[in-house]
């Protein structure tokens, strides 16, 4: 089965509409997300949109770190690990 003719168009603009509003809620605009989750359980159901959700939230957030990486201040993230001083 072709994955493009498995949804039908107004299915696909759902799931750039939900991607989309991913990068708006990873660019800090809050309170966005749960319409994502509504969208993407609507098109691909509870459990499958479970599954498609988490590894675009972990492709934005990679991508913030990249995009971001200069303005980070270090000192305070390192900070944040348990056991900072004995790790390294």
């Amino acid at each position: 089965m072709d994955i493009l003719s498995a949804y039908s168009v107004g299915n696909w603009v759902l799931i750039l509409v939900a991607s989309f509003i991913i990068g708006l809620s990873k660019a800090g605009l809050k309170g966005i997300d749960m319409l994502n989750v509504t969208i993407m359980a609507i098109v691909f159901g509870g459990k499958a949109s479970t599954g498609i959700v988490l590894p675009l939230l972990c492709v934005a957030d990679i991508g913030a770190v990249i995009y971001y990486n200069r303005h980070a201040q270090w000192n305070h993230f390192w900070k944040l690990i348990p056991g900072w001083p004995l790790v390294f």
